[in-house]
């Protein structure tokens, strides 16, 4: 895939140059760098006239001049709908904005956390096997410290949180894992066949077996005998999902 990184400090612009180019010689991943800009000029006419391309847009908030990175994803919509978006910003109190605005974007990394390169990473290796693998084949790439776990969607049976949410458990066919990710953070690059069936819960539709839905015990019984949360306004919609309001 090619990338277009737009970002005013040039110290900055390269270190995500060279993690891009880390990524390809350690991983043999075949991302490409099309253009690194300090500002948005001449960006919506590279991508109107090179619109037979796959890009990812790394965008600052904050820029020399011209449009800030907001308005430039805004309009990089009206040219590439399905382009990937990722926000490296100091600007982080501007995340609503990105929701207000309908940019569709996949990360928004703060500038000021200790692992901004290490997350940029992350969120490139999950765009390549979401963009390389076959559906049935698709895999969620999480990190633990210093160990990568690559899981395959259809192993998955759910996805829960712990305690006050900065953890989450991901059950699988073969084993139980937990992370330092929110369920936001996971849900973004999971497909059609989960759903999230609660505040707490994300579950694979291809595992459920049973819908409790006496108003005192909810839950979803999953193929593995594991109960699944179940909001109460969640109800009908699973049922849609799963076809048994038919």
């Amino acid at each position: 895939m090619n990338i277009i990184i737009c970002e005013d400090n040039e110290i900055i612009a390269k270190r995500i140059a060279d993690t891009i180019n880390e990524l390809n010689s350690k991983n043999k991943y075949n991302f490409e760098i099309d253009l690194i800009k300090d500002s948005d000029e001449g960006i919506l006419e590279y991508i109107r006239n090179n619109n037979d391309k796959e890009y990812i847009y790394i965008l600052d908030i904050g820029l020399k001049s011209g449009r800030n990175g907001i308005d430039l994803a805004k309009e990089i919509r009206k040219y590439d709908d399905k382009g990937e978006i990722i926000f490296i910003t100091g600007y982080s109190y501007m995340m609503g904005e990105l929701f207000k605005n309908r940019v569709r974007a996949i990360d928004f990394i703060d500038k000021g956390s200790i692992d901004v390169y290490d997350r940029l990473k992350e969120t490139l290796k999950n765009v390549h096997y979401r963009n390389n693998i076959d559906n049935s084949e698709q895999n969620i790439i999480l990190t633990n410290g210093f160990k990568e776990y690559v899981f395959n969607f259809c192993d998955i049976i759910n996805i829960e949180t712990v305690g006050k949410g900065k953890k989450v458990t991901v059950y699988t066919k073969d084993g139980v894992y937990q992370f330092s990710k929110s369920l936001k953070e996971i849900e973004e690059y999971l497909d059609e066949r989960f759903f999230r069936s609660h505040r707490a819960c994300i579950l694979n539709k291809d595992y459920v077996k049973s819908i409790n839905t006496k108003l005192c015990d909810l839950y979803v019984l999953m193929e593995n005998g594991q109960k699944s949360l179940l909001s109460r306004n969640k109800v009908s919609e699973l049922k849609r999902e799963l076809q048994l309001d038919k």
